[in-house]
This record gives structure tokens, sequence and C-alpha cells, in this order.
């Protein structure tokens, strides 16, 4: 701050800010905002008539990587899906159905092979 007198009365004058940077630029060392980063074109879930439902839905709070690296049962999507509507997800009686019905097709424990679990 530059204090300035003008006539018999003092002036406080703030520096000018620095330019804001760019909305793309991101400070050397920090990571992208993963909420706001764009999505990129691989596409890593498999079709399905919840698909979309799914990728919006999920997409709001995390990547679709913690979805396509487990491989749970139906009891298993379900408790996940709970948890996250317990955590803030906008999710209906009506679509949790359809999430955990596509997640465990695509998903559960026979997609992922024998011996498949949850991976934490």
């Amino acid at each position: 701050m530059v204090t300035l007198v003008v006539g018999q009365t003092p002036v406080r004058a703030h520096p000018p800010a620095p330019p804001a940077a760019p909305a793309s630029a991101t400070p050397t060392g920090n990571k992208p905002d993963t909420k706001t980063a764009p999505k990129t074109s691989v596409d890593p879930l498999p079709p399905g008539p919840a698909k979309m439902l799914v990728s919006d839905t999920c997409t709001s709070c995390h990547t679709l990587d913690r979805i396509v690296g487990r491989h749970m049962s139906r009891e298993g999507w379900l408790g996940t899906v709970d948890d996250m509507i317990s955590r803030g997800a906008d999710i209906s009686t009506g679509d949790e159905t359809k999430i955990v019905d596509y997640l465990t097709a695509n998903f559960g424990k026979t997609a992922a092979g024998a011996g498949g679990g949850a991976k934490r």
C-alpha cells in the first residue's frame, strides 16, 4: 500500500492487482480440479440402458475410474450407491435400482472373473 499526500489529506492507494490467470491455467505443481476438468474422449463404460444415468450421476463427484476398477456383487453395489446417497448424491429410488442393475451387470463379481472382489 502506498500513502500519498494530496494537499493536507493523506490518501492511501493500493497498487493494482496482478492480472488474473486464464481459466485454463493451472499454477505449477498443482493438479487440475477434477470436478471442472474436461472429460477425456475415452469412455470406459460399456453400453447399457442406464449408461448415461451412471455416467452423469457418478461423475458429478468422482471419475469413472472409481467404478470400472471395482467388481462387486449386487449387494456390494447397492451398499456403495446407498453410501453415495448418504453423502449427498441426488439419486431417486427408481434411479438407484437402474444404477445398481447396470453396475451389477457390467461390474459384478462375474464380470471380473473368478475371485473378483471389491478394490479399495
